[in-house]
C-alpha cells in the first residue's frame, strides 16, 4: 500500500485501524466518507485510497466546499457554457468531468449549501451532470470520496443536511483518530517531520531528546497532526543544538522564566499524575493503569509528587 502520507506514519491501534479501512476501501469502488477532526488528515486517506485503487492512473480531482462561495460551487462542480451567466464568457468544464474515470474528493462536504446538496445527489445517482445553460446531461465514471468534520447524522437531525445525500455518501466509513487517541504516534512523526523539514534550516538537526518527547506526549494536541508538523517546523527554526529539547518548543509548551527545565518537567509529570487520579475516582488499580505502572508502585509515584493521599487514594481507597 502507498503509505508515504503524514497521517499513516505510527503503529498504534488506531493509525492501523485506518490503513487497513484504507486497503479495503481501495478494493471496492464504493462512496467513501470520512470523518474526522480537523488537521487528522481526511484528505490524506483519500489520496490513499485513491493511490490503491484501480482507478489510481486517473485523475484525482479535490474540492474544498468550505471555501468556494455559494454561487460558484455549482458552476465549479458541475461547469457552464458560454454566456451561462453574467461573466461566463467561456464554457468552462467542471470538477465532476475533470475527474471522469478517476475519484472526486468533496472535502467539508458539510458545508455544502442545502440547495445544492439535492443536485449532488441527483449526479451520484444517476452518474451524469449538466452544465449551467447547458441542454444535454454528460455521463460521468467517477469513484466519490467525501469527508467532514461535522457529525453528519447531528447535522440532518437539525435539518441542515439532507438525509438522503447522507445514506448516498456513507456506503464506507472511516474515522481519522484525533493525535490525542495516537499520541504513542508522535515520537514516529515528530522524527518524520525533522527529516522533512530540517534541511530547510540553516543548521543540522539530528533528532529529538526524551524530555522534549515526553512534553509532546503530554500535549492535547487540539490541532492534531497537523499542529505537530507546525511544532516541529517552529523547533527547528528557533532551536540552536542537534537535537530538539523542551527549551525550543513554542511557547505553549513554556513554563515560568524561573523554572528550570528540570522543573518544568517534573510539574508537567506531576499534573499528569493528578489528571490519572481524577479520573480513577479514587480507584488504585484503574488509576496504575492509566499511568501505565504497576499498582504497587503508585504509592511511591504519589509520594514523590507530594500526592500521598490525594482524593480518594490515601491508604484504604479502592483496588478495584
Amino acid at each position: 500500500m502507498t503509505t508515504s502520507e503524514d497521517l499513516l506514519i505510527g503503529e498504534s491501534a488506531a493509525i492501523t485501524r485506518v490503513r487497513t479501512s484504507i486497503a479495503k476501501a481501495a478494493q471496492s469502488d464504493f462512496t467513501v466518507l470520512i470523518e474526522g477532526e480537523s488537521g487528522t488528515g481526511k484528505d490524506l486517506v483519500a489520496r490513499a485510497i485513491h493511490a490503491n485503487s484501480e482507478r489510481r492512473a486517473q485523475p484525482f480531482i479535490s474540492v474544498n466546499c468550505a471555501v468556494l462561495p455559494k454561487d460558484l460551487i455549482e458552476s465549479e462542480l458541475f461547469g457552464h457554457e458560454k454566456g451561462a451567466f453574467t461573466g461566463a464568457h467561456d464554457s468552462k468544464i467542471g470538477k465532476f468531468e475533470q475527474a471522469h474515470m478517476g475519484t472526486l474528493f468533496l472535502d467539508e462536504i458539510g458545508e455544502m449549501d442545502i440547495s445544492l446538496q439535492a443536485k449532488l445527489l441527483r449526479a451520484i445517482e444517476e452518474g451524469e451532470i449538466e452544465r449551467l445553460g447547458g441542454r444535454k446531461p454528460i455521463r460521468v465514471d467517477i469513484r466519490l470520496i467525501a469527508a467532514t468534520n461535522r457529525n453528519l447524522r447531528q447535522a440532518v437531525a437539525e435539518r441542515q443536511f439532507r438525509e438522503d445525500l447522507y445514506f448516498r455518501l456513507n456506503v464506507l466509513m472511516i474515522r481519522t483518530p484525533p493525535l490525542r487517541d495516537r499520541i504513542e504516534d508522535v515520537p514516529a512523526l515528530a522524527l518524520h517531520f525533522i527529516s522533512r523539514f530540517q534541511n530547510k534550516a540553516a543548521r543540522t538537526v539530528l533528532g529529538i531528546t526524551e524530555e522534549a518527547l515526553w512534553v509532546l506526549r503530554q500535549y492535547h494536541w487540539p490541532g492534531n497532526v497537523r499542529e505537530l508538523r507546525n511544532v516541529i517546523q517552529c523547533a527547528i527554526a528557533m532551536g540552536s543544538s542537534d537535537f530538539i529539547g523542551p527549551q525550543d518548543l513554542p511557547e505553549v509548551f513554556e513554563f515560568p522564566e524561573e523554572m528550570t527545565m528540570r522543573e518544568a518537567i517534573d510539574e508537567m509529570k506531576r499534573q499528569y499524575v493528578i489528571k490519572a487520579v481524577l479520573a480513577a475516582n479514587g480507584n488504585r488499580k484503574k488509576a496504575a493503569e492509566i499511568l501505565n505502572i504497576h499498582p504497587k508502585s503508585l504509592p511511591r509515584i504519589l509520594k514523590s509528587h507530594g500526592l500521598l493521599g490525594f482524593d480518594g487514594l490515601a491508604p484504604g481507597a479502592t483496588t478495584e
